[in-house]
């Protein structure tokens, strides 16, 4: 529809001063909507100015003919009926300019800068007197704050669009900035009334009132103005908090050690971890902190002097490959005086994620008019915050125990190597054994492979691999190292393997745990070992003259057992598979040596 026509009929925004900017003056209408414009009053003008248009052309023509032809008789006795239609289409035309609707809205055109999209779960850690781990979820909520500004040019179309409508000074305007649509499964549901917006399902429209902007109604002549957006919202909660904070008294330095281990679990969605802040109250009786991991922050909390308690700040700390993997990272203090047992840890961490826990996927700005908006930039972060109490009343200090240990006496049979003769060392058994160790449930996050070693004068190639690894009894880890040592080439292949566990145990149940550990670990291994094995098949009625081995029937088995590589051979003597699983031997070879 031509844009003149369109606002002759709708009432359409040309004369705003939208041409040549990214808005447009023209609308983006879809097909219901544009049902919705073709109002009594839209068809009222259509038909009265056609009607008009019709009868004012019939009247013309009919006057030329008579000044031409001199033709009256003829138009004379319709002249009347066509004055009468051109009347009727005059009021029609009246009555449609009257009942066309209400006028358009105003179109404010901001710039919008930097949008933030923070999503906050908070919740509290209690570790009690008897070592009880207690977690809770107090809120979650999110937060939608867009920066913008206005400037001269819409302080222009507010004068221009009054001068239109003829619009008094003095009376207010609402107006519209546009839209914004929430992508993705958005699960927030709006908390408040949104500042500058009204929301309608995923999508917020950014509206105001011309009057409460001292910047559009001209009293400040600056040339721009601040327009934010804001919105805040509640989100659903997780079934359980994602962060723990396990305190620890660990014995190998002295008893003035406190250890943090703070965890945490993997959020759908979200990626990029960050702890961004750990905050710990030192108690006063403890005194001053001597020294903090990771070069943390200490100001007085309370008072002055040695006797000062003292708070601890840890700004970003950072996370290495292996800390995000296990989901764990360890923070220790180290105090003047001797660690009271009685008082309790306080203190608050944060960390942070990107990515939004409601599953919001990002922002779409658009126009008022309905074009898409591409300017701005828009950050989605996701925190957790949660204030903790620790109580040291229930705690023991930790030992490292480690199985087999050469030291203890209950680990003398421990330290003996599994031994297999029958199985090649190469990336195959790697992969099989930590497919099975992830299978069981164990986390495995280094495999390293040292450079294979050949001795030319025997002919065997020496391979070696480490396997590092951890597991967990509730919230306390055990790690393991599983090595692996192999030779392989012209006589039969040897692999050897050896398995460690490591944890801290603060008493005998604790160190049972990390030997049975190690027990499970080293009855997975052998199991994962067996089915590597390679198979032997016996053949009834064996005919080894086929093979030209009338006397040494044995010999055929050894082939087989050397060749098959772990697979179960099927068939008689005759077999094509057989026959290349054991290649054809004289009878006058040598005999083989024994494996």
């Amino acid at each position: 529809m031509p844009r003149r026509l369109g606002q002759w009929l709708f009432r359409r925004f040309v004369g705003l001063g939208l041409e040549g900017t990214p808005c447009g003056p023209d609308p983006l209408t879809c097909t219901s909507c544009l049902g919705a414009l073709w109002t009594p009053g839209a068809w009222l003008i259509l038909a009265g100015s056609s009607m008009t248009l019709l009868t004012l052309t019939g009247l013309g023509f009919g006057f030329l003919l008579a000044q031409l032809f001199k033709v009256n008789t003829l138009l004379a006795a319709q002249r009347g009926w066509l004055v009468v239609a051109a009347l009727i289409g005059l009021i029609l035309l009246l009555v449609g300019l009257l009942y066309r609707g209400r006028r358009p809205f105003l179109p404010i055109l901001w710039r919008p800068t930097i949008g933030r999209v923070v999503e906050t779960l908070s919740g509290s850690i209690t570790f009690d007197a008897q070592a009880r781990l207690q977690t809770g979820i107090t809120s979650c909520t999110g937060q939608l704050a867009w920066a913008g500004e206005l400037d001269s040019a819409e302080r222009a179309r507010v004068k221009a669009y009054r001068r239109r409508f003829r619009i008094a000074e003095s009376a207010n305007l609402d107006f519209r900035a546009g839209f914004v649509l929430l992508k993705g499964r958005f699960s927030g549901a709006l908390s408040g009334q949104p500042v500058n917006a009204e929301r309608h399902g995923h999508v917020l429209r950014l509206e105001g009132r011309v009057h409460e902007q001292a910047f559009l109604r001209g009293d400040n002549t600056r040339s721009a103005s601040q327009w934010n957006v804001s919105a805040s919202y509640s989100i659903p909660a997780p079934s359980t908090l994602p962060v723990r904070l396990i305190p620890h008294l660990v014995e190998a330095r002295n008893e003035r050690t406190l250890e943090l281990e703070l965890q945490w679990d993997d959020l759908d969605g979200l990626t990029e971890l960050e702890i961004t802040e750990l905050r710990v109250e030192i108690p006063t009786p403890w005194g001053a902190v001597v020294q903090a991991s990771d070069g943390a922050l200490t100001n007085l909390t309370a008072g002055g002097g040695a006797d000062a308690g003292a708070g601890l700040v840890w700004h970003a700390p950072p996370l290495d490959s292996h800390q995000r993997q296990v989901r764990r990272r360890s923070f220790d203090v180290h105090c003047e005086r001797n660690l009271d047992q009685t008082r309790a840890l306080r203190g608050q961490a944060t960390l942070t994620w990107k990515g939004a826990i409601s599953r919001l996927e990002g922002i779409s700005l658009f126009f008022p008019l309905g074009r898409p908006d591409a300017r701005g930039t828009l950050s989605i972060k996701s925190s957790v915050v949660v204030d903790f109490e620790l109580s040291l009343a229930g705690l023991r200090y930790q030992e490292v125990r480690i199985v087999p240990d050469a030291q203890n006496p209950q680990d003398r049979d421990r330290g003996e190597p599994i031994r297999s003769l029958e199985i090649m060392p190469n990336s195959v058994l790697i992969d099989t054994l930590t497919t099975a160790l992830l299978e069981a449930g164990r986390l495995v996050y280094q495999v390293v492979e040292s450079p294979p070693q050949v001795d030319n004068r025997r002919g065997v190639v020496f391979r070696q691999w480490d396997v590092k690894g951890r597991t967990y009894h509730g919230v306390c880890a055990v790690d393991f190292h599983l090595g692996v040592r192999g030779e392989s080439g012209s006589k039969a292949p040897q692999v050897e393997l050896r398995l460690t566990a490591r944890g801290l145990a603060t008493q005998s149940a604790g160190e049972r745990a990390i030997e049975r550990t190690w027990r499970q670990l080293r009855s997975l291994v052998k199991t994962t070992l067996n089915t590597r094995v390679q198979k032997v098949l016996m053949i009834p009625d064996a005919q080894p003259e086929r093979l030209s081995l009338r006397s040494r029937p044995e010999v055929v088995l050894l082939r087989l057992r050397r060749h098959a590589d772990g697979d179960l051979l099927e068939g008689d003597l005759s077999s094509p598979q057989l026959l290349a699983a054991a290649p054809t031997v004289d009878a006058d070879a040598d005999e083989p040596e024994s494996e």
